[in-house]
């Protein structure tokens, strides 16, 4: 029996650059900081913070996902990847590296000349 249908599915199915887009093709993962991750963001305080990271491929924004989802229900969650709009909407991938925090003075006194 051959192997080849599988593999076309599982090649159809995932892009290596995008997370996996249907819930039910994510892999469950023992060591996964989302249960972690949603505690944090179900405590009393206000601006929680999460740092993410790792290499291309990691899963990264797979997690996200599944955090973005569990979180769904109870609050208003916006999804922006940065890279994939620098690179389809910006047209210039390589601009993300000269973005940077903006605090509201600096946003106010440079709107306001």
């Amino acid at each position: 029996m051959s192997r080849q249908p599988v593999w076309l599915e599982v090649y159809n199915r995932f892009d290596p650059f995008l997370p996996a887009a249907e819930h039910a093709w994510r892999a469950e993962r023992k060591r996964s900081p989302a249960g972690d991750i949603l505690k944090l963001l179900r405590g009393p305080f206000d601006g929680t913070r999460v740092l993410v990271t790792g290499t291309t491929g990691t899963g990264k924004s797979t997690e996200l996902l599944r955090i973005a989802e569990a979180r769904s229900g109870d609050d208003f969650v916006v999804l922006l990847d940065l890279q994939r709009h620098f690179s389809e909407v910006v047209g210039d991938e390589q601009a993300l590296r000269n973005i940077g925090p903006v605090s509201a003075r600096t946003a106010w006194s440079s709107t306001s000349r």
